[in-house]
């Protein structure tokens, strides 16, 4: 928008609409921790051209079509945020990975199993900056947060050593179920543009996933609730002799998948 300032190192570049007048110039003030954000479905550079994907963007296709089937087949929170985080961790190269669930800004991760030899890093704090903004504007944050010095006294930047981190919300519509958080630590190389790109592109697969383990808990409680309810034998409501060989046949089928026609009256 007009006005609108980028700081650069010490370059400070100023957009000015054409036709406008000039803002007075103010000195450079110390740069933000976040150095890009962007929109969860602009996914230029995954879309470059058919030459381009195939030299180039090959490896980032087939990590996005493994995480889809993985995180289709995940029935489980703790197994989707399994799935990610080994996804992530190789495509990206990423020292942590956390798949946050939450409908705000004070989201928390999922607890999961971890190696051995990973569990002390995941023990120090993540960075709340970066998810918060990501939560409250709902756009992938990229944040080298190491050259920032406003933030090298908070607590996850002195404990955990983290040098960049990037935040992709997860989103619904325009409902936030929850978000993926991925840092680089200690003496690491920052993660790049076509690193956050990657990311978002693989929380386009993780929502649907997890909306849909959303969907899949809501109708087991459904169900659960409902089966508490019915006092018939195999979960039905009725005791009359004629009923009872229906209810032996389903109670033979249920463990199958087998799909299975009744036809009758009501």
């Amino acid at each position: 928008r007009d006005g609108d300032e980028i700081h650069l190192g010490q370059t400070l570049l100023r957009f000015i609409l054409r036709g406008a007048p000039p803002l007075p110039h103010d000195p450079p003030t110390e740069p933000a921790t976040i150095v890009q954000t962007m929109e969860t479905q602009d996914l230029s550079l995954l879309r470059g051209g058919e030459e381009e994907v195939k030299s180039v963007h090959v490896g980032a296709l087939r990590f996005l079509l493994d995480l889809a089937r993985a995180a289709v087949e995940a029935d489980k929170l703790e197994k989707l945020a399994e799935v990610l985080a080994e996804g992530l961790a190789k495509a990206l190269e990423a020292d942590r990975v956390l798949l946050l669930v939450g409908r705000d800004e004070s989201m928390e991760p999922v607890e999961r199993k971890l190696p051995a030899h990973v569990r002390n890093i995941y023990k120090t704090p993540f960075s709340r900056t970066v998810v918060r903004q990501a939560a409250r504007e709902k756009v992938s944050v990229l944040s080298c947060l190491a050259e920032d010095r406003r933030f090298r006294e908070a607590k996850s930047i002195k404990e955990a050593a983290i040098t960049s981190a990037i935040c992709v919300p997860l989103t619904a519509g325009q409902e936030l179920l929850g978000a993926v958080y991925l840092d680089r630590l200690s003496a690491a190389e920052p993660f790049t543009s076509a690193d956050l790109e990657l990311a978002t592109a693989a929380g386009l697969h993780c929502s649907m996933a997890l909306l849909n383990l959303r969907r899949l808990q809501d109708l087991r409680a459904s169900r659960d609730g409902l089966e508490a309810e019915l006092t018939g034998p195999a979960g039905f409501i009725g005791e009359a002799k004629a009923l009872k060989p229906l209810y032996e046949f389903i109670q033979r089928v249920a463990p199958t998948d087998a799909g299975v026609l009744i036809l009758g009256e009501s």
